[in-house]
């Protein structure tokens, strides 16, 4: 016991440096990749491509957010003259860094120059959602106030909320305008209504559809008279094997015990040997098609219901008897057609 302790401590000793590794790791990497996504943005902002620079800024932000990188992000877009990302961009800044001098006072000149222009939506959301305007995401972070800006004009604004419902909302922005909006979930209030489907094309339920079905996955069926029938020819093909079988026997051992045997003897059970064996291959054939017969043999004429079950177990008991019969079991352990422990064999010994 101590031992086993021992050994979990240990592991625990080895983990824990791991895992703290691991995480710096992690963390190392996130600030790698925003350290050349902000690269990128520099070296795009050198060649004039702004709107190019701004997108990278945003993207090294995301990865590991800076107030440097928001900064540069809201300044390149203004630079672009898009003032609905430079905005938004603003008041991110405001809403994260307000407490920072630099960070508020750019905020503020971005947005006194886009306000007058575009139209303000301060949008409380019960619970959380995301947003997006006429198809493009506005707010991507679930939360339960945004402010959104728009161009002039009529917008469609979805809301998404964390179970997965939306709202929708038809907006009238006009330049300079604040509004207000209050979105809440409302439950299965945009799940599709499908129309009940007509009477004949309703589906049959599995129980229905299960009874209906069996009788026409048991067609076509025979009548029980040609089982019977081959059942009872399998019955005394067998019997006459038996009999040719123990003549064979009787006919070898009169051989062995003639001190002066003869060619007529010789050749009298030869044919008694292909008789046998023919019988033989006769009796199992026989039992191979009457086995058939039985699979298609209507047992209980077709009633509705019947266990479809029980039948089977019938059907192999009925096989089960049959091979006994033409095996011979006890009465001629020599040769014969059955089942065994090690499955259907034929025995055949010649004599001659």
């Amino acid at each position: 016991m101590l031992k086993q302790f021992q050994r979990v401590l240990g592991m625990c000793f080895v983990a824990g440096p791991l895992l703290g590794g691991s995480a710096a790791s992690a963390q190392g990497d996130d600030v790698a990749a925003a350290a050349n996504a902000f690269g990128q943005a520099q070296r795009a902002e050198l060649s004039g491509d702004a709107a190019r620079a701004a997108e990278l800024y945003e993207l090294a932000d995301s990865i590991a957010p800076t107030p440097e990188a928001l900064r540069n992000a809201a300044r390149a877009w203004l630079s672009a003259n898009r003032l609905i990302p430079a905005a938004t961009d603003a008041e991110e800044l405001i809403r994260r860094y307000g407490n920072d001098p630099g960070s508020r006072q750019l905020a503020e000149e971005i947005l006194g120059r886009a306000r007058p222009q575009l139209g303000r939506f301060e949008v409380e959301c019960a619970p959380s959602c995301t947003l997006n305007v006429d198809g493009l995401a506005a707010a991507t972070e679930a939360r339960q106030n945004h402010t959104v800006y728009v161009a002039p004009g009529a917008h469609t604004l979805v809301a998404r909320f964390e179970a997965g419902e939306t709202q929708k909302q038809r907006l009238e922005a006009q330049a300079g305008d604040k509004q207000k909006i209050h979105l809440a979930s409302e439950p299965g209030a945009t799940a599709p209504v499908e129309p009940a489907p007509p009477p004949e094309a309703v589906a049959p339920s599995a129980g229905t559809l299960a009874a209906s079905t069996e009788p026409s996955s048991r067609s076509p069926k025979l009548s029980p008279i040609y089982f019977w029938v081959g059942l009872s020819a399998t019955a005394a093909l067998g019997a006459v094997t038996i009999w040719s079988g123990i003549d064979l026997l009787d006919a070898r051992d009169d051989f062995e015990k003639d001190k002066t045997p003869t060619r007529k003897a010789f050749d009298a059970g030869e044919d008694k040997d292909l008789r046998t064996s023919v019988l033989i291959g006769s009796t199992a054939a026989l039992a191979a098609t009457t086995a058939i017969l039985a699979i298609f043999t209507d047992f209980k004429g077709r009633r509705a219901g019947a266990d479809s079950a029980s039948n089977r177990k019938s059907r192999r008991s009925a096989q089960r008897a049959l091979r006994g019969r033409v095996a011979g079991g006890e009465h001629a352990p020599v040769w014969g057609f059955g089942a065994s422990g090690r499955g259907g064999q034929f025995v055949v010994r010649k004599a001659f």
